[in-house]
């Protein structure tokens, strides 16, 4: 890890300045600016997405930020985008996508953050034909399923059954202690808890 930390900046300067570049150029370049292990930090920063570099069809590597800095992207709303305040962003946005993964770019340049979906990404939820959601509330189970419903319009709730996945009034008996255990309701770590799961 400390060689991705040495070798970010040499990286991205490498990338920035010379890029798009294959690999062994990018090695070779690293190598030159006096990193030690290029192969890891190139193994690290690209293969293992460490870093808002991008790969481009012929596989060369760009840095992200230099490629799509100052450039302009449309894209034409459609009603549901409007009305649930989301884009989608493929086709025309998905270059972006990449970007939101690696601070500082998980804002939008108002401030806003910047939340993303990937439809048929997370295969662990799917048993079979079934998708099962987990949520702490009633607000977000309802918010879940609009965000599948406008995702993909076709996309069709069978069966919405809410279950409880534990009841309250066993978590004495789950986490036993005494009143020295109790928690802090002014510890702010306890209160952004809180604050999270009653939201």
């Amino acid at each position: 890890m400390a060689a991705m930390v040495d070798a970010a900046e040499p990286l991205s300067t490498i990338l920035a300045e010379h890029g798009p570049l294959g690999e062994d150029e990018i090695k070779r370049r690293l190598r030159g600016g006096g990193v030690a292990d290029p192969d890891a930090v190139v193994y690290d920063a690209l293969h293992m997405l460490n870093s808002p570099a991008g790969q481009l069809t012929d596989d060369r590597w760009v840095w992200l930020p230099t490629l799509l800095g100052g450039r302009v992207f449309t894209h034409r709303l459609e009603a549901p985008e409007v009305a649930h305040d989301m884009l989608t962003v493929l086709p025309d946005l998905g270059a972006l996508t990449d970007l939101f993964e690696h601070e500082p770019y998980h804002r939008f340049a108002d401030g806003a953050p910047v939340t993303v979906l990937m439809v048929d990404y997370d295969d662990e939820l799917l048993e079979g034909d079934e998708l099962r959601v987990e949520t702490n509330s009633e607000n977000r189970m309802d918010s879940a399923l609009s965000t599948l419903k406008r995702l993909d319009p076709g996309v069709e709730i069978l069966d919405d059954t809410r279950e409880p996945v534990g009841d309250v009034r066993d978590l004495p008996d789950q986490f036993p202690g005494d009143d020295t255990d109790a928690l802090d309701p002014d510890d702010p770590e306890v209160a952004a808890a809180l604050d999270e799961y009653v939201r």
